[in-house]
């Protein structure tokens, strides 16, 4: 299932509808999904509310679920940005499949053991596909694909234990 579809089911469900009317200026702030055995088959639709808070929804098979409001983390004065979900022409699946490819083209040496992606609208990209390989080594790959169109918009690599990579702003 793709994210148009999650969001459509989202939208049918009740726990949903009665949250959103007593929510009714918070909007879509991300969708988030995490690829590895465990979660597969799950993802989390993320609304930021007024308040500076998140509410976020569990889809998984085994029904929806509305977890508590947590507060965001993001750089201080960043502002959250609206998901227009009706801007969102590359499928999630593609995305991944774009990500894929590269990688596997210019990252061969990197092994993911988790792979997490976040569709999500940012200041510096519009919305985007923001997708995360890790390695054993804790080793980083990010990779910034656009949601329109599905052109590489920025990649970078890293280290999660302090040595900084290299990236690259190029349409590779």
């Amino acid at each position: 299932m793709d994210v148009l579809d999650i969001l459509e089911q989202l939208h049918q469900d009740e726990t949903y509808k009665v949250w959103k009317t007593s929510h009714e200026d918070s909007f879509l702030a991300h969708i988030f999904k995490m690829l590895d055995d465990l979660n597969q088959d799950d993802f989390q639709i993320g609304f930021y509310n007024q308040d500076d808070t998140i509410t976020t929804f569990l889809i998984s098979p085994g029904g929806i679920k509305k977890t508590f409001s947590d507060g965001i983390f993001k750089v201080p004065g960043a502002k959250i940005q609206n998901l227009d979900e009706h801007r969102i022409k590359v499928s999630m699946a593609e995305a991944l499949a774009k990500a894929e490819k590269f990688q596997s083209e210019r990252h061969e040496a990197l092994i993911p053991i988790k792979i997490m992606a976040i569709l999500q609208n940012t200041e510096d990209f519009g919305q985007i596909y923001n997708i995360t390989y890790i390695s054993p080594s804790l080793d980083t790959f990010n990779m910034k694909i656009d949601a329109a169109t599905g052109e590489m918009l920025k990649n970078h690599s890293s280290s999660l234990i302090g040595q900084e990579g290299k990236g690259s702003d190029v349409n590779d």
